[in-house]
């Protein structure tokens, strides 16, 4: 969850660097050099977290897929053996027997939404809060009235799952968009940048030296005559 954290801060951090490295003043001097360095650093410290958090979003999507295959295999298998079932019992016990059962049905079932956080994604977490009393049922229509909680447990995991799949796979692309973005244009450009930088003030020092010499040649030649 730290890593989750870093990132976060580091995706929210690089709008606003990127903002203001287009407005910023170059200067060829040491002060500046270091500066310089100094955000190259702080972005490429971002690049690595967000490249991090993009790699744990894509093996959490993966998960999620998977898990999704699984319980819609789970739900239609569960679906199929249902419906046959309940055709059987509803020709067996008639259709009044089944309309006064779900009347002495007690209780109501109730959920609960919950906040999850994923790699700084917020996801849905569906809980079970209340679920009805089967107990008064005839037998043959509890195991009905069982089987049927069974199958919308099984379509409330689906439901969140296919949640987090949507929500992870917004993120993972905007995620992805900034990594690319770090990598082929901005880093590149602040190194080239940096080289310029170095660059200029090595000129800079070199012509200093130079003058410099001259100066103090032209000092000592003025004291010999």
């Amino acid at each position: 969850m730290q890593l989750s954290g870093q990132s976060y801060l580091a995706d929210g951090f690089l709008g606003k660097f990127r903002e203001s490295l287009m407005h910023m003043r170059v200067l060829p001097t040491k002060g500046f050099l270091l500066e310089f360095k100094k955000r190259i650093s702080i972005i490429e410290t971002a690049y690595k977290l967000l490249e991090k958090k993009r790699d744990e979003l894509v093996k959490h999507l993966k998960e999620a897929i998977e898990k999704l295959r699984r319980t819609r295999r789970s739900f239609l298998s569960l679906y199929r053996d249902l419906f046959f079932k309940f055709i059987s019992i509803y020709g067996l016990i008639g259709k009044e027997t089944i309309t006064h059962a779900t009347c002495i049905t007690r209780g109501r079932l109730k959920l609960v939404v919950l906040p999850r956080t994923i790699m700084g994604v917020n996801v849905p977490l569906i809980r079970v809060k209340e679920t009805p009393n089967y107990h008064e049922l005839p037998i043959v229509v509890r195991e009905i009235a069982v089987n049927l909680q069974k199958l919308l447990q099984l379509m409330l995991e689906l439901l969140e799952l296919e949640a987090n799949i949507e929500y992870i796979t917004y993120d993972l692309q905007r995620t992805n968009r900034i990594v690319n973005v770090l990598e082929k244009v901005l880093l590149p450009k602040m190194r080239q940048q940096l080289q310029k930088l170095s660059e200029m003030i090595e000129e800079i020092e070199i012509e200093e030296f130079i003058r410099t010499k001259i100066i103090r040649d032209k000092i000592l030649k003025r004291r010999k005559q």
